[in-house]
């Protein structure tokens, strides 16, 4: 799970996606956690002007690691050097799940206060979903979630919408959301919200479900344990000095990130408030 908001050059976009290929083709924590060596459902990738004038939305039902996957190419030339919010997601489908492009992230519905895209790291319970959109959802867990949640919000997503969705929680939601087109502006909110276990797999459940928070010169990346760890090596803390891989030039300083059962909203852009070169955060928890 990727998402980066603010000014980035082309070649520093096409490193964040060249890191989420790597940590999709082999995911430690996932294996640690789940048995899962790699993400290898599908991938898509959202990458749009803050201003609305361009958007791409790309997914494929293929590994993003796979030899006919060139996920760099996604990147438009009209992305580099502009106000953007790009979300990318390599997925690795729950057991019983469709793996077809409605369900790769990120996923869209369609509301009266424009288009939702959501990106998703855990799983909702799929029965508690079913409920909230009044149908068996044909796809996955977070499509329902995005149909739930486009088919709930007035005007843009507030804090009691995702309190209401997280109702439907079943293992993690760490999660990504975008609604553009909205006549107040865009909103791109990121958040982590889990729960541990209380037994011996809470420490790699931890690792997995980690969200970490890099700034660069342009703005902020918010990234999942794996593609944190491509980018900067496995560890438990924040690196200090340079980064050791490809992401490199995207992430200048990176190392926060966020414990169990807090919902940062860390980026909520309205009206008023407008795009600068790097994000301006707001924090809530529940």
């Amino acid at each position: 799970m990727l998402v980066a908001v603010g000014r980035f050059e082309a070649g520093e976009l096409r490193s964040m996606v060249r890191a989420l290929r790597e940590a999709a083709a082999y995911d430690p924590y996932g294996e640690a956690l789940y048995g899962e060596r790699s993400h290898d459902d599908g991938w898509g990738i959202l990458i749009a002007r803050l201003d609305g004038s361009a958007a791409l939305h790309h997914r494929s039902t293929r590994p993003i690691f796979s030899s006919g996957s060139d996920p760099e190419s996604a990147i438009p030339g009209w992305a580099a050097g502009a106000p953007v919010v790009l979300m990318a997601h390599a997925r690795k489908a729950s057991e019983g799940t469709p793996v077809d492009l409605a369900s790769t992230h990120p996923v869209h519905a369609s509301s009266a206060w424009g288009d939702l895209y959501i990106v998703h790291n855990g799983s909702f319970d799929r029965g508690k979903l079913d409920g909230l959109i009044g149908e068996a959802a044909p796809h996955s867990d977070t499509w329902a979630a995005a149909v739930a949640l486009a088919s709930r919000i007035r005007g843009g997503i507030s804090r009691r919408d995702l309190e209401w969705l997280l109702g439907a929680e079943r293992t993690g939601a760490n999660l990504g959301i975008a609604l553009l087109g909205a006549a107040a502006g865009p909103q791109v909110i990121v958040g982590s919200h889990y729960r541990l276990r209380g037994d011996a797999s809470d420490p790699d459940l931890e690792r997995y479900y980690r969200l970490y928070e890099c700034a660069s010169d342009g703005g902020t990346i918010y990234a999942s344990s794996t593609w944190w760890s491509c980018t900067w090596g496995p560890g438990d803390a924040g690196p200090s000095g340079t980064a050791s891989s490809t992401a490199a030039p995207a992430a200048s300083r990176c190392g926060t990130f966020y414990p169990p059962l807090n919902l940062n909203f860390i980026r909520m852009n309205r009206a008023g408030a407008p795009w600068g070169t790097s994000p301006i955060r707001t924090s809530s928890r529940f």
